[in-house]
């Protein structure tokens, strides 16, 4: 081969970037293989960092973490959200935490768990999108945003102390809609449309934010909509896309009936937070609280339109500056807005492609300009995600829970995040913190909201264990039961059945409001034991259920045992749901030494409505005869009283 050969063969298959000779572009299959392997290795390591240590470590809203607790305890008794209970969230937000718990075992480590599995199968949906869409060089920093996003318990925007698996749904929707938003831009140079492939991923992708939350939801389905304007050659796989997740959507209706009762479920939840809901109509507010990410955006996005005048890139840039603003309004603690990083991308690969053809060098610096807006957006979130990732992972093998803690619980390692650094809550502090009750100093407030106070994670999880061993105690049968506070862990803590027919948790204009609320008899008519704390994790959550439900509670139960933690009321005439009902040992009196029975597997079927008015006359009924036994024990009382009085007589 001559000189001359190997200079045309060369230039064949190494092809310059913008700039001539600023990039070189590999060939195909080096490429795919320079993007799949490292994503694809980064991927396991972040499943194994969640799954390796076989527990969670937060130090923020851990209260959070055992609401999707509970609702894996719920699944995996056989219950089904939107039938047997209520929540304005998609059913894979119940069915992911339940697949975490039976794949490890540990309620603490489901949610790490049901991450690690997530990601797993989210990656090859990532890859194929990144690889046919986007150069190496800005694919793999992306695609390691998206993968932490997923793996990170971590709230965007918050530091890197704040551990917390709350709200993880959310982040799991931003990543998910970033991919999503990828597909916009047409494939490589060097492959034709994608129609199947693209479709398949598209339905996939809009599959998995309608199940688990409906914002993400609308703005995904508005993308397959306006995703033919987007890009003129999508309109097959856009339509082919729709009747994929139509067909899916038949599909789930056919295993579980749920679309209705989502759809009512949601309903019931905008109408209880109806501040929420008046947010979502003004969104540009929000763009004044996140300043970086839009003037980064408006930057990248305003070079691009620039130079490539083209009214569809606008149209998409400007489609996501609305869907970041308007979902961020929803994700109430988040400080950061992800699905910027899908508009830089997008402008940073255009602006490549353009200055590819004509090597304009104003052009190869706009392109890096748009580059290194990115560069900015991903590096302070890839190291804050790292670091607290691999905290998580230090934590979460090393610390060990305090030994009074249910066997529940004791997969929940706790911390306490002070400013940068982590106070581990080891288990001789947890104790010492909590017995005494919580202090005012260890009270901490949001100030985002000064009307509600929370109980530090430690202290909540031991309150919880101190009303588990008070029903252990007291010898009562496993039964459905209610908690006048923001949620119920009882019954999993206990392995208990759950209640039925009511809401997955109880936050005041979210999910329930003094106008907006379920009726008593489905709250409180089909329970036999109700528990009010001392301590609640929410001052304004317990009052208003109390507003709402202490008139039946009081008129219906009685107060069977009280400590410094807990009230525990029993009803006071056996329902028609409830076997036969065990009466609680009274506080002061030794426990007995029967053992409670055997957990069911599978929760208390429901049953028919009592008549409220024949309940109310037996308890009337029970009521007048304890009076009238009262009052014959009173007059016996004094008559004895009288004779013992009365003094001798003597014959003269």
């Amino acid at each position: 081969m001559n000189q001359t050969e190997v200079g045309v063969l060369a230039a064949q298959t190494v092809r310059a970037g913008a700039g001539g000779g600023l990039l070189v572009r590999a060939p195909f299959a080096w490429r795919t293989l320079a993007i799949t392997v490292p994503l694809g290795a980064f991927a396991v390591l972040l499943a194994l960092a969640l799954v390796v240590p076989g527990a969670s470590f937060q130090t923020h809203l851990v209260h959070d973490h055992l609401i999707f607790a509970d609702l894996a305890h719920r699944v995996a008794n056989g219950a089904v959200q939107h039938l047997d209970f209520h929540s304005p969230l998609g059913i894979l937000t119940a069915l992911l935490p339940a697949w975490g718990y039976h794949l490890s075992g540990s309620y603490g480590a489901a949610l790490p768990t049901a991450h690690a599995l997530f990601l797993l199968g989210l990656t090859p949906v990532l890859l194929y999108v990144v690889q046919t869409r986007l150069r190496w060089f800005i694919a793999l920093p992306l695609g390691a945003y998206v993968l932490l996003l997923v793996a990170t318990p971590l709230l965007p925007g918050h530091a890197v102390s704040v551990l917390t698996w709350a709200m993880w749904y959310n982040r799991l929707g931003w990543a998910v809609l970033i991919i999503l938003l990828l597909l916009a831009l047409p494939p490589n140079r060097d492959r034709e449309p994608l129609v199947l492939g693209d479709a398949l991923v598209a339905a996939v992708l809009v599959g998995i934010l309608f199940y688990t939350k409906i914002t993400f939801a609308l703005f995904a389905l508005a993308f397959l909509l306006l995703w033919p304007l987007f890009d003129p050659h999508a309109r097959r796989s856009a339509l082919l896309a729709g009747g994929l997740v139509l067909l899916f959507c038949v599909g789930v209706e056919l295993l579980w009936p749920i679309h209705r009762g989502y759809f009512e479920d949601i309903a019931f939840a905008i109408r209880a937070s109806p501040q929420v809901t008046s947010g979502v109509l003004q969104p540009l507010k929000q763009a004044l609280r996140f300043p970086t990410e839009t003037a980064l955006l408006l930057l990248g996005g305003g070079i691009l339109f620039a130079r490539g005048r083209s009214w569809r890139d606008a149209l998409l840039l400007l489609f996501i500056f609305v869907a970041a603003t308007m979902i961020v309004v929803q994700n109430t603690e988040d400080r950061a807005l992800p699905l910027v990083v899908a508009g830089l991308a997008f402008a940073a690969e255009r602006l490549w492609r353009l200055g590819a053809e004509p090597r304009d060098g104003w052009r190869d610096g706009a392109a890096l300009v748009v580059l290194t807006c990115l560069a900015l957006f991903l590096v302070q979130p890839l190291l804050h995600s790292a670091i607290a990732l691999t905290t998580h992972a230090w934590h979460a093998s090393r610390v060990q829970q305090a030994p009074d803690l249910p066997e529940a619980l004791r997969g929940f390692q706790v911390g306490t995040a002070k400013g940068p650094r982590i106070a581990v809550d080891t288990p001789d502090l947890l104790p010492e913190a909590a017995r005494a009750g919580p202090a005012a100093a260890v009270v901490t407030s949001l100030f985002s909201d000064h009307q509600r106070w929370y109980l530090s994670g430690s202290e909540y999880l031991f309150t919880i264990g101190q009303a588990v061993a008070e029903l252990q105690d007291s010898g009562v049968a496993a039964q459905e039961t209610f908690v006048f506070d923001a949620l119920n862990p009882i019954p999993m803590a206990l392995g208990w059945p759950s209640q039925n027919g009511v809401l997955f948790a109880y936050h005041v204009n979210r999910q329930f409001s003094r106008e907006v609320h379920l009726p008593v008899e489905t709250v409180l008519g089909h329970i036999d034991i109700a528990l009010v704390p001392k301590f609640p994790l929410g001052s304004r959550e317990k009052g208003l259920l109390l507003e709402l439900y202490s008139g039946y509670l009081r008129q219906n139960f009685r107060l069977a045992r009280e400590s410094e933690y807990w009230e525990i009321w029993q009803r006071r005439t056996r329902s028609a749901t409830a076997g036969k009902a065990t009466v609680l040992a009274q506080a002061n009196q030794p426990p007995p030494p029967a053992k409670p029975p055997a957990v069911r597997s599978k929760p208390a079927p429901p049953a028919k409505e009592n008549d409220a008015d024949a309940l109310l006359r037996e308890a009337t009924e029970f009521q007048e005869r304890k009076i009238d036994e009262a009052a014959e024990d009173v007059q016996d009382l004094n008559e004895r009283r009288k004779a013992l009085q009365e003094p001798a007589r003597h014959d003269n």
